[in-house]
This record gives structure tokens, sequence and C-alpha cells, in this order.
């Protein structure tokens, strides 16, 4: 019967105890909120901002919309990767001339060529991509992607667009590498 008592009053120590620890109060003090408060130098909100600062004051970057060619996608872990490379390499000496990217988009791996504006200039290339690549020939679409073309237009010193701005092949090859 003692052992029955010190069960019966172990248990309800045990139940107030559990009991005051899910609460976030202890003795009237409430421990959920608190404050912090961060002290750091000014410089680093310079550094921070910087280079979106100096973006601004010089040109002005416009993509626009466009379409390109997907020559490979694949979802395999073990080799799709490897072979995404592989053929935009080998792709990238057959056709120099177009750029070519590779992107991982989940759970694939794609390979994309050229920065066309419309949509004829890129079916034209994917027919002509077939009928150099029958083996692929299955796996060739025109996707349409959201920026392709990007026209960096250059300020005067008195705030007005330069005239000169080169035409979007010239900025194909300068932004587009591989």
């Amino acid at each position: 019967m003692k052992i029955r008592i010190y069960i019966l009053i172990l248990g309800f120590f045990a139940y107030g105890v559990s009991s005051m620890a899910q609460s976030n109060s202890f003795y009237g003090y409430n421990y959920a909120y608190g404050s912090l408060s961060v002290n750091q130098d000014e410089r680093l909100k310079t550094l921070l901002y910087k280079n979106t600062a100096e973006a601004n004051t010089d040109s002005i970057n416009i993509y626009m919309p466009g379409y390109r060619v997907q020559i490979y996608s694949n979802n395999n872990p073990r080799k799709a990767k490897t072979e995404a490379f592989n053929i935009a390499k080998t792709v990238k000496e057959t056709f120099p001339q177009q750029s070519v990217h590779v992107t991982y988009t989940a759970p694939f791996w794609k390979v994309r060529m050229g920065d066309f504006t419309n949509y004829f200039e890129a079916l034209s290339f994917a027919k002509r991509f077939m009928r150099e690549n029958p083996k692929m020939a299955g796996e060739v679409f025109v996707m349409k992607e959201a920026s392709v073309v990007p026209i960096c237009i250059k300020k005067h010193s008195d705030d007005t667009l330069a005239d000169d701005t080169p035409s979007p092949q010239t900025h194909r090859n300068m932004y587009y590498s591989y």
C-alpha cells in the first residue's frame, strides 16, 4: 500500500512538472517574447547596394522574349548531366554561330540552342538541325523563353539614350558564350 501511495504522489509530481514545461510562462514572466537589436557598421549597407546603384546609372538592360530550340531533355540521374554537356559541346562545334544553353530544371537536364526573336526563325533552325542530326530528330522542339536577347542601351552624359545601339545579333555573341 505504501508503494502505491509513493507512486501516486510521484505521478502527480511528474504531471505538474510536465504541465509547467509546456507553458511559456514561469512565475508570471513570459519567455515567448523578446527583443533583438543588431548593431552594424553603416558601410555594410553601401556595400550591399553598391552593384545595383552602379548598374542603373550608365545603361538600361532590356530582355526580349523569344524562342530556343530544345535538342535534349533527360531525367536519368546517373547519365543525364554528362550527356547534356557532351551534346552541348559537340553541337557547339557543329554550329558555332548559335548559343548553347545547358539548364537543370529538377529533375530534367536540358540543352537548348539559339536566341531567336520569332517562332519562324527557331522553326527553320530546328528543321535544319533535324536534317543534319537525324538521330536526335525525335527530341527537337521549339520552346518559348521569357528572355533570350538582351539589349543594352547606353546613356549619354545628359541622360538621353544613344542611337548607336548594336543589333541583337552583336549582343547575341557578346552575352551568350558557351
